[in-house]
């Protein structure tokens, strides 16, 4: 195994209502890599990067605001592997004298990362697998968006399946996403699937009801 550094650039606009995407770079500059992450972490992201202050903490802040007072110091941010289109992490920590792994999703280490000024790591064959080069510029990054679909178990997200929106989609299609906005851990996105598919339920029930009389 063999780990590349990299450094946050930015966050770029997809076109997705739901998405958007965080672009790596290697510290030479020559190759980007991106993770595409939802629109409420993307937020979290433009703050750090350009430090905006916001009247309370924001559950990054209270974690490193939480951590800061153990005496634990974040050593890296190693992104290992890739497993059915997910991306698996590792915080890597020192406490006193012991090192302290987390598993965690890309987005939260990377902010904790960017928070702390922690150094970041992606594995050689992700980045040989899925880095861009830096000279082909931003329009190589919507492509990535565009075909999403097709490179499923290849490309990343925190917000995988998202890339179009719900509100075209029929009571099937949505009980598709909300299983995946339940596997990733995105509750908000989960309740809004929910509280549609209800509605659609409820329409299609008076649909058939009218078509009884």
């Amino acid at each position: 195994m063999s780990k590349i550094a990299v450094k946050i650039k930015y966050v770029l606009d997809t076109g997705s209502e739901y998405a958007r995407m965080l672009v790596l770079q290697t510290l030479d500059n020559k190759l980007s890599f991106p993770i595409i992450i939802s629109e409420k972490d993307s937020v979290a992201f433009i703050k750090e990067l350009h430090h905006v202050e916001v009247k309370r903490p924001q559950t990054h802040d209270l974690f490193f605001d939480f951590i800061s007072r153990l005496n634990i110091e974040i050593q890296e941010v190693y992104i290992h592997s890739i497993s059915e289109g997910i991306f698996h992490t590792t915080i890597y920590c020192l406490h006193e004298e012991d090192i302290l792994e987390f598993d965690a999703r890309p987005s939260d280490s990377l902010l904790l990362a960017l928070k702390t000024d922690a150094p970041i790591f992606v594995e050689k064959d992700i980045l040989d697998k899925l880095g861009i080069s830096s000279s082909d510029g931003e329009e190589a990054f919507p492509t990535l968006m565009d075909n999403f679909d097709e490179r499923e178990g290849e490309q990343s997200t925190d917000f995988q399946g998202l890339t179009s929106s719900i509100e075209d989609m029929d009571i099937e299609e949505l009980q598709v996403e909300l299983n995946d906005a339940i596997s990733i851990e995105d509750f908000e996105m989960a309740s809004k699937i929910r509280d549609l598919i209800k509605l659609r339920t409820e329409e299609s029930k008076r649909t058939k009801n009218s078509d009884t009389f």
